[in-house]
Order: C-alpha cells, then structure tokens, then sequence
C-alpha cells in the first residue's frame, strides 16, 4: 500500500459516491409510518444500548497500544473519507470475515479475529471503510436499529407486529443498497480495486484454504453473469429470504456494483483532486507497464529461441537425408547383384556352359569365391550406413 493513500480527498462529501438507489430506497423507508413506530418501539425496549453494551462486555476494545496496525488503519480510514471522532473498534472471536456497525449516537465498529488473520492490509483496509462509509453517511442510524427489529421481532410481540406488516422488508431493500454505498467507500479508502475485490471473494465464503488459488478475474466473470439482473427480481429475492430468516451477503453481485462504478469513472474523478494520487496512480501504471513490455520480451525470446532450435534440426534432418538416400540406393543395387548371383546358380547354367567335370570345378571355386567377396561388400554397405564411407563401398562395386 501505497504512503499516498494517508492523504484526506479534499472536501469529500458522502453524495458524491453514494448510490442513487441508496437514498432512494432510504426516503421510502424514512416515508413508512410503520418503521418509525418500530424504531421507538424497539428504543424503548433499549435493543440499541443493550447490543452496544454486550459488544463493549464481551469483545475487547482496539487501541493504538494492543492492536497498533489496525488502530492506525482505521485512524487512516478516517483521516481520508473526513472523518473527524474516530469510532472504538471491537475485535469479536469469529474465524468468519465479517464486520458491522453498532449504536446510534457514538458507533462502533466490530470486527471478527477471522478477518484479521485471513485478510491482507489493503484488503482490511476495505473492510474498514466499508464500516467507515456507513458511518460518513449515517446508515448506522437505520442500519443497526433495523436489524435490532429484524431480531426482536421474534421476541418482543408488538415489535414483531411491525415486522409483519412488511416494514422488515422495505428495510432489506435499502440495507442490500447501502453496501453498495459502503463498498465504495471502502475502495476510496484502500484505493487497491484488487484488494477491493478479493476481499468481497473472501466474504463471500471462499475458503481459506484456496487463498492462493484466488483469481480476482474469474470471481468478476462470475459477476458479469449478473449482467442485466432487474431491480424487481432483486427485491423479490429479498423479501423471499427476509421471510424465511436467510439474510444473503450478495458479495457476487456487490464486485459487479463496484466494477460499474469505477468504470464510469466517478472513482477517477473523486481521486484525481489530490495531486499526489494522479502522480502515483501514473507511477503505478507505469510500472505494470513496464511489467507487461518485460513479460511480452520474455516471451518473444523464447519463441526465437524455439524458432531457432526448429531450424537447426530442419537442417539436420535434411542433412541427414542427402546422406542416407545415395547409401540406401548403394544397398539396393549390391543385394541386386547378389540376388541376380544366387539365381543364376540356382538354375545350374554352369554345368551347362562347361562339359569338362575339371574345368566345371575350377568355375565354381571361382565362382564361390567371387560369391563371398560380393558378401563381404555387402557386410561393408551395412557399415557404411553406419559410418558413412559412401566413396569406398562404391569404388569397390564398381571393380565387380
């Protein structure tokens, strides 16, 4: 992580990258009567007090002397989205990777020992300004209560009245937009797209395990399947899993969300008032550039290489060609000769030539004798495919 990314964005403002869709959803939830009545129904049980108290009882607290990497992060987190008080941290014992935010008046954020030790800095860094990012735009207002009458509503009867008549619901449908919101918020922080991305992969259940294996561009492709999902099947998915207590973390569709943003480039845009950012994010470009020409000439080196052994052994082979063709012709007509040989004694024409017994002897010793030597060529036309004396073998059928 880059030194620039402690610089604050000058006059940051929540709506510049707040989705549309979050304060559209949360103006109809503020409009439902029936929330506002849970909401004081819910106070007046002290849901709100009681789950700040549990998590300040039960978890222990970041400070900058136990915990220092993370205390500056989220100092870090603060100092860039404008932040000006600080929220307590809470480590929670979970090896799931997860965090919220909790109270109203003075939050805070609880974050689970799972995340810490599953998550890279950059990609913590993200998680963080999520939780930041409902903060700045005061989600944790709505956020924590809702969920407050999500869980009461199975305890407390006039609570769970209130959850019935589909305010529940209208909550879902914001919350699920207010990630949205935070996500980007969260990238702002941490300003690494990449660390952005595989930490919503690691949210969403991706084992640990295969940490290593972990492709951001494969978990993006899963995302573009997404490509053209419609707001009203959206809610309906919702509404189904409100109903049967199932409360998706929709990670998948969250990496799809933040993608769309930065490539319209409202992202740019926000970054590029600070000039330190402009400077290093061309740096940056620079050198993965610079990678990319490095890797491109790796490659173009050992394809001429390639290139190079294939000609060479071309040439061989066809060397060996040359050689091998005269050789073979050579075997050809010495095993003629002998086969021409063995049949014109087969057919007895010797006898027939020569009527004297004696002087018929003395023809086939010569006859035999010649028969051999052509077989001891023959045995040296074998060697000379070996050892290549194309010169000798012929000088010495041609002497026959």
């Amino acid at each position: 992580m880059s030194e620039y990314t402690a610089e604050p964005i000058k006059n940051l403002m929540a709506k510049e990258y707040e989705d549309a869709r979050d304060a559209m959803y949360l103006n109809a939830l503020k409009l439902n009567a029936g929330f506002d009545a849970a909401i004081k129904t819910a106070t007046s049980y002290g849901i709100e007090k009681s789950g700040k108290i549990a998590l300040m009882g039960s978890s222990v607290r970041v400070t900058q002397e136990n915990a220092p990497e993370v205390y500056l992060l989220v100092e870090k987190g603060c100092r860039i989205l404008g932040i000006e008080e600080m929220p307590q941290v809470f480590f929670l014992n979970s090896g799931e990777v997860e965090s919220y935010v909790a109270g109203t008046t003075h939050p805070v954020i609880a974050i689970t020992t799972g995340s810490l030790s599953k998550l890279t800095e950059d990609e913590l860094l993200f998680v963080l300004g999520h939780e930041l990012g409902h903060i700045k735009s005061v989600h944790h207002q709505f956020h924590y209560l809702g969920s407050s009458i999500a869980s009461a509503g199975c305890y407390i009867p006039v609570v769970g009245e209130y959850v019935k008549s589909g305010v529940l619901y209208a909550y879902e449908e914001w919350a699920r937009r207010a990630d949205f919101t935070a996500d980007r918020a969260g990238l702002l922080v941490c300003q690494n797209l990449e660390a952005a991305i595989s930490a919503l992969a690691k949210m969403g259940a991706y084992p640990d395990k295969y940490y290593e294996r972990l492709d951001v561009n494969q978990f993006l492709e899963q995302a573009d399947e997404l490509k053209g999902f419609d707001e009203a099947l959206f809610n309906k998915i919702i509404r189904i899993g409100t109903q049967f207590g199932k409360n998706y973390s929709w990670t998948v569709l969250r990496a799809r969300e933040l993608m769309l943003w930065v490539q319209s480039g409202e992202y740019s845009r926000i970054l590029m008032r600070n000039s330190t950012w402009l400077r290093d994010e061309i740096e940056r470009l620079s050198q993965k550039s610079d990678k990319a020409i490095k890797k491109h000439t790796e490659k173009r080196n050992i394809a001429e290489e390639a290139s190079k052994h294939l000609q060479e052994k071309s040439v061989v082979d066809n060397i060996d060609e040359e050689i091998s063709n005269p050789i073979m012709n050579i075997v050809s007509k010495g095993t003629g000769k002998l086969k021409a040989i063995g049949d014109s004694l087969n057919e007895g024409s010797v006898k027939k030539k020569f009527s004297d017994a004696e002087s018929a002897k003395e023809r086939l010793i010569k006859i035999g004798n010649r028969e051999k030597k052509l077989r001891s060529i023959y045995v040296q036309v074998e060697e000379c495919v070996i050892e290549g004396h194309v010169n000798s073998v012929l000088g010495d059928l041609r002497r026959l």
